[in-house]
C-alpha cells in the first residue's frame, strides 16, 4: 500500500483516539467547572473565550497563510525559505498582537468603574495572556504542519487532563481568578512540553517581502473563514428571531448529532490538508499529480457519511426519548440536517484543494452565493411556517450549493468543465442513492417499541450498507487497511492518494 496513504490512516487513528478521549474528560470537566464556578462566572468566562477568539484576528491571516506554504516549502525541500516564513510570520503575530491588548486596556482605562471586578480582572489578564496564547496557536500550526499527529495528540489529552486539575485544584477554592491564573500557567507548561517533545528555534524577523506575500493570501483566507462561520450560523439567528430560544433550543440536537458525525471526518481532514500540501511542493506544483487528494476522500464519505448517518436515525430517537424528552420536537429537523453534512464536507476538502493550488479566491463569490441563499430560502420557509423542519431544509440546500459549487471549481481545475460535472454527479449521485435507500427504510419502520425501533432500524440500516461498505473496501481497502492499523499488522493492498 501507499506509504503515505498509511501514515495518514495511522494518524488518523491516533489523532481521533486522542479526541475522543479529551472529549471524555472535557465532559466531566464542563460539569465540575460549571458546578464550582457558577451561571455568573460561567458567563465571564465564556466571554473572556469570546474575545480571546477575536483578538486572534489581528494577525491578518498571515498564520493561516504559513499553514498552506510551510509544508509545500518543505515539500520542496526549501527549508531555508520555510523558516524565514516562520519566523517572520511568528514576529509579526506577536507584533500584531499588541493592538489588541492596548485596546484591551484602553477600555479598562476608560471603563473600569463601571465593570464587574471579575470581568475587569479578565480583561487585564488577557491582554497580557493573549501573546501567550498566540504563541501556542503558532507552535500547534507548525505541528500540524510538520505532520507530528503523535505530539498533537500527546498535546491534547495533557491539555484536557490539565485543564481537569486546574478545575479540582484552583478553580474550586479561588473561583474564576483561580482559573485565570491556572490557564495561563498551564499554557506555559504545555509550551514547555512541545518545545521538549520537538525543540524549535524562533529569531525575530521582519522580512517585508515574505510578510507581503503571507498578507496577500492570508486576509482572502480569513474572509472565506468568516464568511464560511457566518454561513454555519446564520440558521440559529434566523431561527431565533422568528422562533425563539425555544426552536433553537430544539434545532440544537441536529447541531449536536451533526457534530458527531462529521468529527471523524474532519480529523481526517486535518490530517489530510499537510499532507497535500507537502505532495504538492515534491510534485513541483503538478496538480495531475495530487488529485487522489480530492476525489478520493470525496467517494469515500459519499459512502461513509449515510453509513454515520444511518447509526444516528437508528439511536438518536431512542436517546432523545430517554434522557431529552423536551428535545423531541427536534429529531425530524436533525434528520433533515444530516443531509447537508456530505457536502459540507466536499466544500472543507474542496477548500483545502483550491487553496493548495492558488485558488482560493475562487471560494469567496460561493460562500456569498450560499449566504444569500441560506437567508431567503429559511426566511421563506419560516414565513410559510414549516418550523424548525423547514429551517435545516432550507440550510442543507445552502450547504448543497456550497460543497457541490467548491468541489467543481477544485476539478475544474484538473479536469475542465465536462469531466467536472460528470464527477461531480457520480459523488452525488453515489451519495444521494444511499442516503435515500436509508430514509425510505426509516419511514417504512415505525411499529413496535423505541428499543424495538432502534434494534430493528440498525440491523436493517447494516444489512443495506453492507453492498455499499464492500464496493468502498473494493476500490480503496479502507476499513482492512484500519483494521490492519489497529492490531498492528503490516497493511497491504490498495492505492494512494497522489493521483
Amino acid at each position: 500500500m501507499n506509504t503515505r496513504k498509511v501514515l495518514m490512516l495511522k494518524d488518523t487513528v491516533l489523532f481521533a483516539a486522542a479526541n475522543y478521549v479529551a472529549q471524555g474528560i472535557g465532559i466531566l470537566n464542563s460539569f465540575l467547572l460549571r458546578n464550582f464556578m457558577g451561571p455568573a462566572g460561567m458567563g465571564v468566562w465564556s466571554v473572556i473565550q469570546v474575545i480571546l477568539g477575536y483578538c486572534g484576528y489581528a494577525s491578518l491571516g498571515t498564520t493561516r497563510a504559513l499553514a498552506r506554504d510551510y509544508p509545500v516549502l518543505r515539500g520542496q525541500k526549501n527549508f531555508g525559505q520555510a523558516d524565514r516564513i516562520k519566523d517572520s510570520t511568528l514576529t509579526f503575530s506577536l507584533v500584531m498582537s499588541i493592538v489588541p491588548a492596548v485596546l484591551l486596556l484602553g477600555f479598562v482605562a476608560i471603563q473600569y468603574r463601571k465593570l464587574e471586578k471579575a470581568f475587569l480582572v479578565g480583561l487585564l489578564f488577557l491582554s497580557g495572556f493573549l501573546f501567550v496564547q498566540r504563541f501556542y496557536d503558532f507552535l500547534l500550526t507548525l505541528l500540524r504542519s510538520e505532520k507530528k499527529f503523535r505530539i498533537l495528540s500527546e498535546q491534547i489529552v495533557v491539555n484536557a487532563a490539565g485543564g481537569l486539575l486546574i478545575t479540582v485544584l484552583v478553580v474550586r477554592p479561588w473561583g474564576i481568578y483561580g482559573l485565570y491564573a491556572g490557564t495561563a500557567l498551564f499554557t506555559v507548561c504545555l509550551i514547555v512540553f512541545i518545545n521538549r517533545r520537538n525543540p524549535y528555534r524562533f529569531r525575530l524577523s521582519w522580512d517585508k517581502q515574505v510578510l507581503t506575500h503571507e498578507l496577500k493570501l492570508g486576509l482572502p483566507l480569513v474572509l472565506s473563514t468568516f464568511l464560511y462561520t457566518f454561513l454555519l450560523g446564520l440558521d440559529k439567528l434566523l431561527l431565533a428571531k422568528k422562533m425563539g430560544f425555544l426552536g433553537v433550543g430544539l434545532y440544537s440536537i441536529a447541531m449536536m448529532v451533526s457534530n458527531c458525525v462529521l468529527s471523524l471526518p474532519m480529523i481526517f481532514s486535518n490530517v489530510l490538508y499537510p499532507n497535500l500540501l507537502e505532495s504538492y511542493g515534491e510534485k513541483k506544483g503538478d496538480v495531475s499529480q495530487i488529485t487522489g487528494y480530492l476525489k478520493k476522500p470525496i467517494f469515500t464519505l459519499s459512502i461513509l457519511v449515510p453509513f454515520l448517518c444511518s447509526l444516528a436515525f437508528a439511536f438518536m430517537p431512542l436517546l432523545v426519548e430517554l434522557f431529552l424528552k423536551k428535545f423531541v420536537g427536534g429529531i425530524g429537523s436533525m434528520k433533515i440536517y444530516l443531509v447537508g453534512s456530505f457536502f459540507l464536507l466536499m466544500g472543507q476538502f474542496s477548500n483545502n484543494f483550491l487553496v493548495t493550488i492558488d485558488k482560493y479566491l475562487r471560494i469567496v463569490p460561493v460562500l456569498v452565493a450560499s449566504i444569500f441563499i441560506n437567508y431567503f430560502t429559511n426566511q421563506i420557509f419560516l414565513d410559510r411556517g414549516f418550523g424548525v423542519e423547514g429551517v435545516a431544509l432550507g440550510t442543507c440546500l445552502s450547504f448543497s450549493v456550497y460543497g457541490i459549487s467548491t468541489y467543481f471549481l477544485a476539478l475544474h481545475a484538473i479536469h475542465g468543465t465536462v469531466t467536472g460535472i460528470r464527477l461531480v454527479v457520480q459523488s452525488v449521485l453515489t451519495y444521494g442513492t444511499f442516503l435515500a435507500l436509508i430514509f425510505f427504510l426509516d419511514h417504512l419502520i415505525v411499529m413496535g417499541s423505541s428499543v424495538y425501533l432502534a434494534l430493528t432500524k440498525c440491523f436493517v440500516f447494516l444489512l443495506v450498507s453492507t453492498p455499499f461498505l464492500y464496493y468502498l473496501e473494493k476500490r480503496e481497502h479502507l476499513i482492512s487497511t484500519i483494521w490492519s492499523i489497529v492490531v498492528n499488522r503490516t497493511p497491504f493492498g490498495g492505492r494512494g492518494y497522489d493521483s
